[in-house]
């Protein structure tokens, strides 16, 4: 009895030194992947890198479906000289002319996504239906992603500018409900999981911090004008700040707090998160 007391003693002291151990233990840089497999173990091994380049285990889902939806935009561009020519190769079809080629076409995009966030564990199918190139509706396909136990819609390559354009992401199809990418995509709904929940501001700040004043959308856009060099710059606003002649005062605000003056630029219309817009300005000129 007292010799199986001892060992019963000492088992108890190991799983609590064990616990301990595990407790202490720091976590993983990076996010374990799961088994999956391409059918290319060239574009498996280089989907594996990225995601141990791009994400760690301290982020939420959302976050690490950011940072492949922006790892795939700075890293890929669309095959739009082939597309012209009518001449695209199969491979922009598929997730190696993302990973690989880092040229593609909408399927490709579509699928390298899939395979990323499949490797991740988060629920991705790909979507495919038409949408509007602004000359009328075409065979297109995206991506509808779960994030926080509900579907949202994300398009990678109509984030991605077209001609590429270095440094540049755009966000205007990054996890939207059913209601808001249907202005200009059609797909079968009764195929595909139902995409009801409004992002309104919950994905907002993933992209950037919020401006509730004129002051704050101004020192916004400096900070991200010098971080990004000028290629591209990102401000979200409170939607009571946005009236006619918004992005004049912004940069009459730039000139007279930071002497910095631009004749031209580019922006996109607002896209809108809830109480929020996000507006993205490039091509300064000065």
């Amino acid at each position: 009895m007292r010799k199986r007391n001892c060992f019963t003693k000492r088992l108890i002291l190991m799983v609590m030194l064990c616990l301990s151990m595990a407790v202490s233990m720091p976590c993983s840089v990076s996010a374990k992947t799961q088994q999956v497999t391409s059918g290319n173990k060239k574009v498996d091994k280089k989907a594996k890198a990225i995601i141990k380049k791009t994400i760690t285990s301290d982020m939420s889902d959302a976050q690490k479906v950011k940072a492949i939806h922006d790892y795939i935009v700075l890293n890929c561009a669309y095959d739009y000289d082939n597309l012209l020519r009518g001449t695209i190769p199969s491979v922009s079809y598929t997730a190696e002319g993302v990973l690989l080629k880092k040229t593609a076409v909408c399927q490709g995009y579509a699928e390298a996504f899939k395979l990323l966030m499949d490797m991740m564990g988060i629920p991705c199918k790909m979507v495919t239906g038409t949408a509007n190139n602004g000359s009328g509706y075409a065979g297109h396909a995206w991506n509808i992603v779960k994030v926080s136990g509900r579907w949202y819609h994300i398009d990678v390559t109509w984030d991605d500018p077209v001609p590429d354009k270095k440094g540049n992401v755009r966000y205007s199809y990054f996890l939207i409900p059913d209601k808001k990418i249907d202005d200009d995509h059609k797909w079968n709904r009764s195929s595909y999981k139902k995409c009801t929940t409004d992002n309104s501001a919950k994905f907002i700040r993933l992209i950037g911090e919020v401006s509730e004043t004129m002051d704050e959308a101004v020192d916004a856009l400096y900070d991200d004008y010098m971080l990004h060099k000028g290629s591209q710059s990102t401000i979200i606003i409170n939607k009571k700040l946005y009236k006619e002649g918004f992005q004049y005062d912004l940069f009459d605000g730039l000139a007279e707090r930071y002497g910095l003056r631009f004749y031209g630029w580019r922006y996109t219309e607002p896209v809108e998160y809830g109480n929020y817009y996000m507006i993205q300005f490039q091509d300064f000129s000065c």
